[in-house]
């Protein structure tokens, strides 16, 4: 079967996760909550292949974000997100 006729007859609905399998936590909490919570559910799973992104939700159960391990990583060090801006390196 060619490549083009394999992407054809994949549909989306059985590739993604679906939202019940996400880890949330309400967007008022701290980052430190997030990260336990994301690593009671790594502990719990024991090497698992479901998502370690974590979605934030609202005071009525709405996702309104998504937390990466990349976001949190940013979040916990302070100068994670100066590195960005260095435009070249002198030798």
């Amino acid at each position: 079967m060619k490549q083009e006729d394999v992407i054809m007859r994949c549909f989306v609905k059985d590739l993604m996760i679906p939202l019940s399998e996400y880890l949330t936590v309400d967007s008022e909490r701290t980052l430190q909550e997030a990260v336990m919570t994301l690593q009671r559910a790594r502990n719990d799973r024991r090497g698992s292949s479901h998502s370690d992104n974590i979605l934030a939700i609202d005071q009525d159960r709405r996702v309104v974000g998504k937390l990466s391990p990349l976001d949190m990583i940013k979040g916990l060090e302070d100068g994670y997100q100066k590195v960005g801006e260095i435009k070249a390196v002198d030798h």
